[in-house]
């Protein structure tokens, strides 16, 4: 009998639709979770060149917070592409135009760096409020799930902050990570 070490395909990948709860959350320990959900470490068939991760809903972006004084020193930075065409922004300003962006910009730096990379962010959906966008269903012609307004009676796992769920508030030792179904009534 041979043994040999089994690598994921394509088509392994159950696509999960996950909903994480970002309310007083810290906004790097929130961002590790999701990215390491995005790329599927959780999953035992995790093949670091396959796509195995779940799709993630963020909700209650507008909430999230950061440690110390990062929101008054934490810069973002972009550039127009002509000369003299740098801007920059605080974390506080940013929180205030567009708090999707906060979430979004931590996520996508510790994602990989290539094609994979790319295609896993693009499985992430922030929301600054508590209405979102749920998975209906799977599109079988494009891979594409369907969306419709409403509450988070498809998502697989819930993952909330207040009732210690999601270990993004304190040290990650410390907390419990549970994992619900939406059919208990929690949004």
């Amino acid at each position: 009998m041979k043994k040999y070490t089994y690598s994921a395909k394509k088509s392994d990948n159950e696509g999960n639709w996950g909903l994480v709860d970002a309310n007083g959350a810290i906004l790097g320990r929130l961002a590790t979770i999701v990215a390491s959900r995005l790329q599927g470490k959780h999953n035992p068939l995790f093949t670091p060149h396959v796509d195995t991760g779940d799709w993630i809903v963020v909700i209650n972006a507008d909430k999230i917070q950061l440690t110390g004084k990062k929101f008054d020193q934490k810069r973002y930075y972009r550039h127009s592409g002509y000369v003299g065409g740098l801007s920059e922004m605080t974390a506080k300003d940013l929180k205030e135009k567009r708090p999707e962006d906060l979430i979004r910009f931590a996520v996508k730096g510790m994602l990989p760096k290539n094609k994979l990379g790319r295609k896993l962010f693009n499985k992430l959906k922030v929301y600054a409020g508590d209405q979102h966008l749920r998975c209906r269903g799977t599109n079988r012609d494009h891979g594409e799930p369907d969306h419709k307004f409403g509450n988070s009676d498809q998502a697989r796992y819930v993952l909330r902050s207040g009732d210690h769920e999601l270990s993004a508030h304190s040290n990650p030792r410390d907390a419990d990570r549970e994992e619900s179904d939406c059919g208990d009534g929690a949004s």
